[in-house]
């Protein structure tokens, strides 16, 4: 898997599962990723906002549902770190701003606005989280 914690994540999750995956390609490229994963070329892990990018590419046969870990749902953290008490100019402050409102409106978007389209499947979470 790819070398990040992202990657480690995931190697770890089919682990935990006893199963060993046939990795034909890997990327650190989600964009890249999350396409193979649209075409119904293969399976891939996306995020959210690859999801959000690419969500004209989902079809009512694609089987889309999150990662849970420990019976939890597996979130992928951001962090924005600045020096404390240092001056942060009008163009800083607006992106961490954009950055926040964007990161909060996609943590607000349920994964059911990709699978409510599919007919009876993937409508309970529950069924795919991890032993």
């Amino acid at each position: 898997m790819l070398d990040n914690r992202l990657g480690q994540t995931i190697e770890n999750s089919f682990i935990e599962a006893g199963i060993t995956p046939k990795v034909y390609s890997k990327t650190a490229s989600v964009h890249i990723g999350t396409s193979i994963g649209l075409t119904g070329m293969g399976a891939s892990f996306a995020t959210m906002t690859s999801l959000l990018n690419q969500k004209e590419s989902i079809t009512d046969d694609m089987n889309i549902f999150p990662l849970y870990i420990n019976g939890k749902k597996f979130v992928q953290e951001l962090f924005v770190i600045h020096h404390r008490d240092r001056y942060l100019s009008s163009y800083t402050k607006y992106f961490v701003q954009a950055l926040t409102d964007y990161c909060h409106r996609t943590e607000l978007t349920s994964i059911q606005k990709f699978v409510g389209k599919q007919k009876d499947t993937l409508t309970d979470e529950a069924k795919y989280m991890a032993p």
